[in-house]
């Protein structure tokens, strides 16, 4: 057995749906698929985890995109109200049946089926794609990742998840196509990533859960990721025409080596105090997220910034800067037009938008064509993102450890220091929306520049008009990091320091920085995909762009917040995605009139520098 990383969620990967709730699900005795036989101990903080249904889809007919937004939306809203149906603190845990879980989730199995079904229907998919969707009705309730009372590590001689190490079946490649080598590459990379992932949960697991907890938390889990990146792996291989090595799926499953025995409860000596923490340290976690390991402090972390790649005498070395203001006109809703068309609420957390005004999940490229717009040139473009919140009720830097975020959701009613801070002009969020996951006061961003830029080694040429370009994942936690493009840092450190997976917590004077640089290639044909990601692509590591597609211009988007001091902020998501830094993500649809395209281009290709 090679030693092979694990722990990130692709296509088929399980979604992790968690605010508070949860019990325990065990292994058939075979370690295939999961059991609904095993029923554990009620735990508060835990997930619902189902397969990710959109991630898995590889057409989409256009005449296809609204109804089926609108089921993926309801598929997402179907968990969400599985959790209302779940224990979410100590006493309505104590007063649960063992069976109710079971209950919960053969409900919700069957409407999950029902929704695929009308999905299959909807794109008319056939055979295997089919069935593979199907296959992804049942879902899972998982022990929390992160609870709140953790127990300390186990003594000598005792088992723990901190032991032994992930290994899997070794993953080799060989006769790849030329065009779906780069693919192939960065999902073989992410098996390589997982194991790390995997290997760290495990170290930091000791004294968790129960003596199912490796299996329920860390390799079942793992299966379904790599299962997913395995498939995507094929799936690669065989749309440039090539053959896929036999029996991928079998590589998926993984064991804990020597010294990893499944963890058992461990709790405190009798007397024993638990580590309340120093002073300064960060709060302790709350259920839902964020959590205390979720931030850094940016000055101890080390330089990752790697420069860019040097260009050639081909390269377009100018910029085109569009001012669209900082969401001064308060645009917000919890649509996405790009990902859920014809569907409210089909993002379960808070949008800024600046550009195009009016836009929400009904715009079509008819009314965005005809509406007027922020940006000071005339750019009919939308852009958006998900909204920055600062957590804490009182201004204090303390985050509520009962359940969740203090403060009002709405924003600017939220009390205290934080409703100081935060915006006025939120409007109020419709109760049925059930989007309560995401309080706290709302930020305007104290600078936002729209940057579009060259590529290092050929000519761009012009985006077509209507293009959508999403860049970063909203649900790493569900898809893993493959897709993930979240560049945290702060002022200052813009060029030695940038984060993915951590918040970074600025020193006094120094601001916080959200950094999207989009997809800068394109397949020359589509505006958009079933995915929303395959009619674009990042250049390689060299600047180019992959065969088949020709460089556009890059939009680079910055977004500076002056946020309170101390690990006190978030970022809107799904509420299965626990505000992890790395489901930041930038939404962009293309609505420059061709004369406004071809300024920008121009300028881009002789090398000027144009904007206000």
């Amino acid at each position: 057995m090679a030693l092979v990383t694990a722990l990130v969620v692709g296509g088929g990967g399980a979604v992790v749906i968690a605010q508070q709730a949860s019990a325990g699900w065990g292994r058939d005795g075979d370690g295939q698929g999961w059991s609904r036989g095993h029923q554990a101990a009620w735990r508060p903080g835990g997930t619902i985890q189902c397969p990710d249904v959109g991630q898995n889809m590889t057409q989409l007919p256009d005449d296809a995109r609204t109804d089926v937004g609108q089921l993926l939306a309801d598929l997402d809203q179907q968990v969400a109200d599985a959790y209302g149906q779940i224990p979410t603190d100590e006493t309505e845990v104590a007063a649960a049946e063992p069976g109710d879980s079971r209950q919960v989730l053969s409900e919700l199995e069957n409407q999950r089926e029902e929704t695929i079904e009308g999905i299959v229907q909807a794109t008319g998919v056939e055979g295997q794609q089919a069935e593979r969707l199907r296959r992804m009705s049942p879902c899972q309730v998982m022990p929390p990742a992160n609870p709140v009372d953790t127990a300390p590590p186990p003594a000598d001689g005792e088992s723990g998840g901190g032991g032994g190490s992930i290994e899997c079946p070794e993953v080799v490649v060989s006769d790849v196509p030329a065009a779906a080598q780069a693919e192939v590459d960065r999902e073989l990379g992410n098996l390589q990533r997982q194991i790390e992932e995997a290997n760290g949960r495990l170290a930091s697991s000791a004294g968790e859960g129960g003596p199912n907890f490796v299996d329920n938390a860390i390799l079942g889990p793992l299966q379904s990721k790599r299962s997913a990146a395995l498939d995507r792996i094929r799936i690669a291989i065989e749309r440039q025409g090539g053959t896929a090595p036999a029996g991928l799926q079998d590589l998926s499953a993984c064991e804990v080596g020597e010294g990893g025995n499944d963890p058992v409860d461990t709790p405190p000596d009798e007397g024993e105090a638990p580590d309340e923490g120093g002073e300064g340290e960060a709060p302790p976690p709350v259920s839902g997220g964020p959590f205390p390991e979720d931030f850094v402090d940016i000055t101890t972390v080390t330089p990752n910034v790697t420069p860019p790649p040097a260009g050639n005498e081909a390269a377009s070395t100018g910029t085109f800067t569009v001012d669209c203001g900082t969401n001064e006109e308060g645009q917000f809703n919890s649509d996405n037009v790009i990902v859920a068309p014809g569907v409210s609420n089909g993002a379960h957390h808070l949008h800024d938008y600046i550009g195009n005004i009016g836009v929400d999940a009904f715009a079509t490229d008819e009314s965005m064509a005809a509406a007027e717009t922020t940006c000071t040139n005339g750019d009919q473009s939308t852009y958006y993102w998900p909204v920055l919140r600062v957590l804490d009720e009182d201004g204090d830097g303390s985050i509520d450890a009962a359940g969740g975020h203090n403060g009002d959701h709405n924003g600017g009613d939220a009390g205290g220091d934080a409703g100081q801070i935060g915006r006025d002009d939120v409007p109020p969020i419709d109760d049925e929306l059930d989007n309560a996951h995401n309080s706290g006061a709302v930020l305007e961003p104290v600078e936002v520049s729209l940057t579009f830029q060259g590529n290092p080694t050929s000519p761009v040429v012009d985006m077509p008009r209507f293009l959508r370009i999403i860049t970063g994942d909203a649900k790493t936690l569900t898809n893993g990091t493959a897709n993930a493009n979240a560049s945290w840092s702060c002022t200052g450190f813009e060029d030695s320091v940038q984060l993915t997976d951590q918040y970074p917590l600025c020193p006094e004077g120094s601001d916080l920085v959200r950094t999207f640089d989009f997809q800068s290639c394109w397949d020359g044909q589509n505006t958009d995909s079933a995915n929303h990601r395959t009619h674009v692509a990042f250049a390689q590591a060299d600047g180019s762009c992959q065969e088949g597609f020709q460089a556009i211009p890059q939009l680079v988007q910055r977004i500076v917040y002056d946020v309170p001091q101390g690990p006190v902020f978030a970022v809107d998501s799904f509420p299965e995605q626990l505000h992890h830094p790395s489901t930041d993500h930038g939404d962009f649809i293309n609505v420059m009139n061709e004369q406004l395209m071809a300024e920008a281009v121009a300028c881009i290709n002789e090398g000027r520098e144009c904007g206000p």
